[in-house]
């Protein structure tokens, strides 16, 4: 049977992997990010950059507790 612990390892792995691409993307100066409000575009690639990577940080550490969770029940 699916666990709960289960379903949030594989809800943690979708996250993952889109994170881990748009960091990617991001480093690599294929995708930038920016503001408008109405003075001009800001680039803001390097504080989208920085936030996406602490998200996948703490999928991450999400993931790892799940998985743990997950092979011990």
């Amino acid at each position: 049977p699916v666990t709960v612990a289960d379903e949030i390892v594989e809800h943690c792995k979708h996250q993952r992997e889109s994170l881990e691409q748009l960091i990617e993307l991001l480093e690599a100066g294929a995708m930038m990010v920016g503001e408008n409000h109405g003075d001009g575009w800001v680039d803001t690639t390097a504080d989208s950059l920085a936030t996406n990577k602490r998200l996948l940080a703490e999928v991450k550490r999400i993931e790892e507790l799940a998985l743990q969770e997950s092979s011990s029940g």
